[in-house]
């Protein structure tokens, strides 16, 4: 079972549509174990996480006016992957791809285990 990252409009009566995955972007946050073993973990709560332990247990949902929060902690995970990957035993690149400038413009992110979410797409 793998864990997945989508964007949801809310309807006035409380019904939502999921939106097509953007072309060049992916929506994998790993495997559901990830929930605890990455995202739950004492790594990334150290590290001052508030929404990404939140998926230890929980169906994570972020208001649009909430999104800055969400994009600065993607950031921050992203910064500290060598420490997260060392506390939990997952190659950091598994978690998150190289940045496009890494692995040069047009080519594919190396297969691995799973990604950190890549919220802010190429379009």
């Amino acid at each position: 079972m793998s864990l997945s990252v989508d964007v949801v409009v809310r309807g006035p009566d409380g019904e939502f549509d999921v939106l097509d995955v953007p072309e060049g972007c992916d929506d994998s946050a790993g495997f559901e174990s990830w929930r605890w073993k990455v995202w739950g973990s004492d790594a990334v709560r150290s590290l001052g996480a508030r929404w990404f332990p939140l998926l230890d247990g929980e169906w994570l949902e972020v208001a649009t006016e909430e999104l800055p929060e969400l994009l600065a902690e993607v950031a921050l995970l992203r910064a500290h992957l060598d420490l997260i990957g060392g506390a939990t035993g997952v190659d950091p690149w598994g978690i998150a791809p190289p940045p496009v400038q890494q692995r040069g413009v047009g080519a594919e992110p190396p297969a691995r285990e799973g990604r950190l979410p890549q919220v802010l797409c190429k379009s």
